[in-house]
Protein backbone atom coordinates (compact mmCIF):
# COMPACT_ATOMS: atom_id res chain seq x y z
CA UNK A 1 0.00 0.00 0.00
CA UNK A 2 0.99 3.62 -0.39
CA UNK A 3 0.01 6.65 1.69
CA UNK A 4 -0.19 10.24 0.57
CA UNK A 5 -0.61 13.01 3.15
CA UNK A 6 -1.51 16.44 1.77
CA UNK A 7 -1.82 19.68 3.70
CA UNK A 8 -4.74 21.41 1.97
CA UNK A 9 -4.91 24.62 4.01
CA UNK A 10 -3.43 26.03 7.20
CA UNK A 11 -4.33 28.97 9.44
CA UNK A 12 -2.90 30.25 12.76
CA UNK A 13 -4.47 27.56 14.98
CA UNK A 14 -5.78 24.91 12.59
CA UNK A 15 -5.40 23.11 9.30
CA UNK A 16 -7.13 20.88 6.75
CA UNK A 17 -5.44 17.77 5.38
CA UNK A 18 -6.23 14.77 3.21
CA UNK A 19 -4.98 11.20 3.41
CA UNK A 20 -5.13 8.92 0.36
CA UNK A 21 -4.24 5.23 0.55
CA UNK A 22 -3.65 3.07 -2.51
CA UNK A 23 -3.78 -0.69 -1.98
CA UNK A 24 -2.85 -3.58 -4.26
CA UNK A 25 -5.25 -5.91 -2.42
CA UNK A 26 -9.03 -5.67 -2.29
CA UNK A 27 -10.40 -4.65 1.11
CA UNK A 28 -13.74 -5.52 2.71
CA UNK A 29 -13.12 -3.10 5.58
CA UNK A 30 -10.25 -0.85 6.60
CA UNK A 31 -8.56 0.89 9.50
CA UNK A 32 -5.85 3.50 9.05
CA UNK A 33 -3.61 4.76 11.82
CA UNK A 34 -1.02 7.52 11.92
CA UNK A 35 0.72 9.74 14.43
CA UNK A 36 1.49 13.42 14.84
CA UNK A 37 4.74 14.82 16.28
CA UNK A 38 3.58 18.24 17.42
CA UNK A 39 0.42 17.72 19.48
CA UNK A 40 -2.04 18.21 16.63
CA UNK A 41 -5.63 17.25 17.50
CA UNK A 42 -8.19 16.12 14.93
CA UNK A 43 -11.49 17.96 15.45
CA UNK A 44 -13.53 16.75 12.47
CA UNK A 45 -13.17 14.04 9.81
CA UNK A 46 -15.12 13.13 6.70
CA UNK A 47 -15.33 9.82 4.82
CA UNK A 48 -14.19 8.00 8.00
CA UNK A 49 -14.93 7.67 11.70
CA UNK A 50 -12.04 8.59 13.99
CA UNK A 51 -10.62 8.37 17.47
CA UNK A 52 -7.45 9.97 18.78
CA UNK A 53 -5.42 8.85 21.77
CA UNK A 54 -2.54 11.22 22.43
CA UNK A 55 -0.65 11.58 19.16
CA UNK A 56 -2.15 8.47 17.49
CA UNK A 57 -5.16 8.83 15.19
CA UNK A 58 -7.27 5.86 14.09
CA UNK A 59 -9.65 6.25 11.14
CA UNK A 60 -12.16 3.53 10.26
CA UNK A 61 -14.42 3.01 7.26
CA UNK A 62 -17.91 4.43 7.03
CA UNK A 63 -20.68 2.02 6.01
CA UNK A 64 -20.67 3.40 2.46
CA UNK A 65 -16.91 3.09 1.77
CA UNK A 66 -15.81 -0.16 3.46
CA UNK A 67 -15.01 -1.95 0.19
CA UNK A 68 -11.98 -0.97 -1.87
CA UNK A 69 -11.13 -2.75 -5.12
CA UNK A 70 -7.68 -4.23 -5.77
CA UNK A 71 -5.35 -1.50 -7.06
CA UNK A 72 -7.90 1.01 -5.77
CA UNK A 73 -7.63 3.87 -3.35
CA UNK A 74 -9.53 5.44 -0.49
CA UNK A 75 -9.42 9.01 0.74
CA UNK A 76 -10.45 10.91 3.81
CA UNK A 77 -10.13 14.47 4.95
CA UNK A 78 -9.96 16.17 8.31
CA UNK A 79 -9.65 19.40 10.24
CA UNK A 80 -7.25 19.63 13.16
CA UNK A 81 -5.77 22.13 15.58
CA UNK A 82 -2.08 22.86 16.04
CA UNK A 83 0.22 25.15 18.02
CA UNK A 84 3.85 26.01 17.42
CA UNK A 85 4.75 23.50 14.69
CA UNK A 86 2.66 21.49 12.25
CA UNK A 87 4.91 18.66 11.02
CA UNK A 88 3.28 16.17 8.62
CA UNK A 89 1.71 12.99 9.96
CA UNK A 90 3.93 9.89 10.02
CA UNK A 91 3.92 6.18 10.96
CA UNK A 92 0.99 5.22 8.72
CA UNK A 93 -0.52 1.74 8.76
CA UNK A 94 -3.42 0.05 6.99
CA UNK A 95 -5.23 -2.70 8.92
CA UNK A 96 -2.25 -3.01 11.27
CA UNK A 97 0.39 -3.32 8.53
CA UNK A 98 2.92 -0.58 7.87
CA UNK A 99 3.27 0.46 4.26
Amino acid sequence: CRFEYALVNQWPDGFQAEVTVTTAEALDDWRITWSFKDGQKVTQMWDANFTQSGSKVTATAEAYNKSVAADGSLSLGFLASWQGKNAPAYDFSLNGQEC
